[in-house]
């Protein structure tokens, strides 16, 4: 537990400038609720979502961004879905360029148009090229370097990039070694942005409870993974473990000063659980 604590004083929280999702057409206070709803569709939490853009219309009955989220949360089917009767309620009049996008793309997939969706986004994102909606919406959420780009770009919104992240780097891809490095900068990134959250699944309880509790020195900055390397994989009755070294380099904003880093990882991962993840589970500074 010293170990975890002793290296996140290694990593910094950034101060991040506020970013949203969508400069909305709500008033004030209904907007802030409309670009919290908007992560919640981000991060595949669509009930809260929903319940967001409810209360967003409370505030503000003629939010129409909120009424977008209610068709984005719901279903396109013919058959069971209420996502026409969402879009029927919005009022196009009263939507800026990248709603009308939003609200072109989502009435595209009740007819299942996935030409008309594509050709809209494009054009949208050729108009809009700095809205961060329609990057979002552009995004395989199941590819990981997609993710990456979209974390890049919008770190104060990347909470579900991050967490999907977590997910793929863990699990390795087509039966591969899981990418540690990568889980090393998703961990890394997610707690310099106040979001450790949502890489939970990537970490022991144990090791969540010291990253939330921990502060780091605003004037050290993490910059890369230099090298990775595996020192031992071995296992015990409950688990498979392996030990890997991660040497790194973080800045000193302060003084200028680049410094090396070098620690050992430890991640874990049951032997009879179906949770796929290896999990960290301690952290040595090395030097």
């Amino acid at each position: 537990m010293k170990n975890i604590i002793t290296i996140i004083f290694c990593m910094t929280i950034i101060n991040l400038n506020g970013q949203q999702w969508v400069d909305d057409s709500c008033n004030k206070k209904a907007s802030k609720i409309v670009n919290q709803g908007i992560s919640h569709l981000a991060n595949l939490e669509y009930a809260m979502a929903y319940a967001m853009a409810n209360a967003a219309l409370l505030i503000d009955d003629d939010c129409q961004c909120a009424k977008l989220i209610k068709a984005g949360a719901t279903s396109a089917a013919a058959d069971w879905g209420s996502r026409k009767e969402k879009l029927d309620a919005v009022n196009l009049d009263k939507l800026n360029s990248v709603e009308k996008v939003w609200y072109s793309m989502l009435k595209a997939t009740l007819t299942a148009d996935s030409e008309t969706y594509q050709k809209t986004l494009s054009d949208g994102l050729i108009a809009n090229p700095e809205s961060a909606l329609l990057n979002w919406l552009s995004r395989d959420a199941f590819k990981f370097e997609d993710n990456k780009e979209f974390a890049d770009m919008f770190p104060q919104l990347a909470a579900g990039s991050y967490n999907m992240m977590a997910y793929q780097s863990s699990r390795g891809t087509n039966g591969e070694e899981p990418n540690l490095d990568k889980a090393y900068e998703m961990i890394v990134q997610a707690y310099q942005s106040n979001n450790i959250e949502k890489v939970k699944d990537l970490l022991t309880p144990e090791a969540m409870q010291a990253m939330e509790q921990a502060k780091a020195p605003k004037e050290i900055k993490f910059s890369e993974v230099k090298s990775t390397s595996i020192l031992d994989d071995k296992s015990d009755d409950l688990r498979l473990i392996k030990s890997v070294k991660f040497e790194t380099e973080h800045y000193n904003v302060a003084n200028n000063e680049i410094l090396n880093v070098v620690e050992e990882w430890g991640f874990e991962k049951e032997k009879k659980s179906s949770d796929p993840n290896w999990k960290l589970f301690s952290i040595k500074l090395v030097s």
